[in-house]
């Protein structure tokens, strides 16, 4: 029972989730505070670590719920695409995963409305009810119709770094803010400026990669979703169109890191042999070959083989902020 939990709110993403936190908390944003080349140095991060764990928990309840909902209206579907992986009806009822989804639904908001009311302004965890709420409108509405799905989802999985950002950033300022003011010109500068620029790339790629992994996961699951009635992408404009759409999606992502490497960030410190080979190696050259597999793909385990390929460079991305981290 307890692994069928585990399994059906995707334990190891709801992982990634959380490291996620940690790492923008820890690598990025402590290490621009003590070691940030800024004249704001003496400063230190408002957001605590206890507080921290709870935007971890809240998140992580969010994200499971989003899982159950979505499992939820897709059994027929899953029964047809991945039969040995249907949790929901055979080892959950669908009433249990029903309160399931209600019960982490309460907990996320509830974590995050009161993480909000201790820093003094309850609005900011209501950032956690719009989430919920996309995931459901998702679920119930959207899923299995043309684009319109795949975008909300998408969104509402890349925004994660900014959440964090609006908790951790918000505390820095209502501690710091007319020093930030006055030294930068504005709230969002020295380490909170690293912060929100650092979580803005990463919310922008993941966006493109969310968005790239759920077209692939359509064809893929092209036939359970035909045969359940869903009005998917690849469904309504063929498999080739939803492969042109994925490619020029990887395309932009490679594009637009190639910029960042070597025309935004070329000066910075972190950005060194080591930095630009490993993202050549680990983001660059995969998306590359990506492009090239979907290219070939004709067979439903090419489309699974693309979209691992697509989580490995989406995790390869985040790990970029340890090298920063050790470079600055």
């Amino acid at each position: 029972m307890v692994k069928n939990f585990f399994n059906l709110v995707r334990w190891k993403n709801l992982l990634i989730t959380g490291g996620l936190v940690l790492i923008l908390k820890f690598v990025v944003f402590e290490t621009a505070i003590q070691f940030g080349n800024n004249s704001f140095p003496l400063s230190v991060a408002q957001f605590s670590i206890s507080q921290t764990v709870l935007l971890i928990l809240s998140l992580i309840f969010l994200a499971a719920a989003g899982y159950i909902i979505n499992d939820i209206y897709d059994v027929k579907t899953d029964h047809i695409n991945k039969p040995d992986k249907v949790v929901i009806g055979v080892s959950i009822s669908a009433k249990a995963a029903t309160n399931l989804f209600y019960i982490c639904n309460l907990i996320g908001i509830g974590l995050g409305v009161y993480l909000g009311y201790k820093m003094g302004n309850y609005q900011i965890g209501l950032l956690h009810g719009v989430v919920a709420m996309v995931f459901w409108i998702y679920s119930v509405y959207l899923k299995g119709t043309i684009l319109i799905g795949n975008i909300i989802i998408a969104f509402a999985s890349s925004t994660v770094p900014l959440i964090y950002f609006g908790f951790e950033g918000y505390a820095y300022i209502k501690k710091y803010g007319d020093i930030l003011a006055q030294n930068f010109g504005n709230y969002i500068g020295g380490p909170n400026e690293v912060l929100f620029y650092y979580c803005l790339i990463l919310s922008i790629f993941a966006f493109i990669l969310s968005l790239a992994r759920e077209i692939v996961k359509d064809i893929e699951d092209r036939a359970g979703d035909f045969a359940t009635g869903s009005k998917t992408f690849p469904i309504v404009f063929g498999n080739n169109v939803a492969k042109y759409t994925v490619q020029f999606l990887i395309l932009v992502c490679i594009v637009l890191v190639v910029w960042l490497l070597h025309f935004k960030l070329a000066n910075l410190a972190f950005i060194n042999l080591f930095f630009s080979t490993y993202t050549y190696l680990t983001i660059i050259f995969p998306a590359l070959y990506l492009i090239i597999l979907l290219y070939k793909a004709n067979r439903k385990e090419d489309y699974g083989t693309a979209s691992l390929l697509l989580k490995f460079i989406m995790v390869s991305g985040i790990a970029t902020t340890f090298i920063y981290a050790s470079n600055v």
